[in-house]
């Protein structure tokens, strides 16, 4: 997708493994044959409870085209990640695949009785409502690149699309693999998407706390570096140096690489993110404004606004590259 983003994973830990672990669990389960543990078919002889538990995450995908279209699609939902951060980005994907993995099956049950078709109850393995959620999310929260004039009328006026119809033309072709079960999944992962992001907006209610609620600080830690950032600069400059140490050729000034790694490291740490010992306490509304637009609480902002020498932007920056 056409965009001014940085490219890769950076900033997107989380976003990287799920892509990464996807494409081995569905790798993995196709070589050894062991696809039929993770379906889920409700009206089916091997049908189990346990299997609600593992029908999104269990196998990855269970067809070749899925793995790809779904990592596509998960690659470009990276943006999500970032403006969340990776703490609340997480806690999302897990609170979406607590509901999806019931919720989905009970829709599809009750279409099947509605309609006595009982292909609904043939649900595809893998994290397609997952995706559809996130999905949700990137409409809601990430604005086009740019938009394309195809033409103009005088009842309608421009006709335009956005950089985001990459992702509609991803999106059907996934919702529409298996059907009928990968439209149930699609379309309960955007329902599930979508009630997350308006229940943030109002900020009220029973759902707005279950939507809020953050996985604990040490079990993300797990996957995320929670460290300050002066602390994690400088251990990766300090791996960076002993990583070819007799490359002197290839380095630039400072025993940076240059273009590599070093280069960004070694910008971050002349930015002035080490804290200064007559440093002040960041403002109120600082705090309140970090802490609203990252998800975190006010005590983690004061943290990040203090390593970051108060500056609420570069707060920001930090937060979603992941420091």
């Amino acid at each position: 997708m056409l965009s001014p983003s940085p490219a890769g994973f950076s900033g997107a830990p989380i976003t990287r493994t799920l892509v990464i672990g996807t494409a081995i669990l569905s790798t993995a389960s196709s070589v050894l044959d062991v696809r039929h543990l993770f379906s889920l078919d409700l009206f089916g002889e091997g049908w189990s409870w346990w299997r609600l538990g593992v029908w999104e995450v269990g196998g990855g995908y269970g067809d070749v085209g899925g793995m790809v279209v779904g990592s596509l699609a998960m690659y470009n939902l990276r943006e999500v990640e970032r403006f969340y951060g990776s703490d609340k980005f997480l806690s999302i994907v897990l609170g979406t695949w607590a509901s999806t993995s019931v919720a989905v099956p009970v829709v599809a049950r009750a279409l099947a009785a509605l309609t006595g078709a009982a292909a609904c109850g043939n649900i595809p393995q893998g994290p397609l409502p997952i995706v559809f959620a996130l999905l949700a999310h990137y409409v809601a929260v990430i604005p086009p690149t740019y938009t394309v004039t195809l033409a103009r009328t005088s009842t309608t006026g421009a006709v335009q699309v956005s950089d985001k119809v990459y992702m509609g033309a991803l999106a059907i072709g996934m919702a529409t693999a298996r059907m009928p079960g990968s439209l149930v999944c699609a379309v309960v992962g955007w329902m599930v998407g979508v009630a997350y992001t308006r229940a943030g907006t109002t900020g009220t209610g029973w759902w707005s706390k279950v939507v809020g609620w953050r996985l604990p600080r040490w079990l993300s830690g797990l996957v995320i570096d929670h460290r300050p950032v002066n602390v994690v600069v400088r251990a990766r400059e300090e791996e960076s140096r002993n990583v070819g140490g007799g490359a002197g050729a290839s380095r630039g000034a400072g025993g940076r690489r240059s273009g590599g790694i070093g280069d960004v490291l070694g910008a971050l740490a002349s930015t002035g993110d080490v804290p200064r010992p007559d440093l002040q306490p960041p403002s109120d509304t600082d705090v309140q404004t970090l802490s609203a637009m990252m998800g975190i609480t006010p005590e983690e902002a004061v943290r990040h606004l203090q390593h970051a020498n108060n500056s609420l932007e570069r707060a920001a920056e930090n937060l979603l590259a992941g420091l």
